[in-house]
């Protein structure tokens, strides 16, 4: 029973797989989709975590409906200021990843791993040529 996603692969689409440049080049756009999503998620939580307490909503929400006890205690500016603290925090990490990402960018460690993706490249696709169809 042969479905699309379980066929077997060919010799050429596995010579395809393992060459070195295709799967740096693989690594190195899934680096780049992770380093984004954290620089996002931690830009987004940190923003959210520093303005909510000090904004209308903080007043008004579900959570301070839930327990009136806790109103004082959920309204005392101590507690805003830690929650608008660990928003610094993360606003601080998202600093952090985005230089380590530019860094990475600029970085001449780079540039010479990518000349040596693409050289092992041109060696094989040499060696196939020599060796014929």
């Amino acid at each position: 029973m042969d479905s699309p996603g379980l066929r077997r692969r060919e010799p050429a689409e596995r010579a395809l797989s393992t060459d070195p440049g295709l799967n740096s080049a693989r690594l190195r756009v899934r680096q780049l989709v992770a380093a984004m999503a954290v620089i996002c998620a931690t830009l987004y939580v940190g923003v959210v975590l520093v303005a909510l307490p000090w904004s209308r909503y903080w007043h008004d929400n579900y959570f301070s409906d839930l327990f009136p006890s806790w109103r004082n205690w959920w309204l005392n500016p101590y507690v805003r200021g830690a929650v608008s603290g660990l928003g610094f925090a993360n606003l601080y990490l998202c600093l952090l990843e985005v230089l380590r990402f530019s860094n990475e960018l600029t970085s001449p460690r780079r540039l010479v791993n990518a000349h040596q993706a693409s050289s092992a490249t041109m060696k094989t696709d040499t060696a196939n040529e020599q060796r014929g169809p």
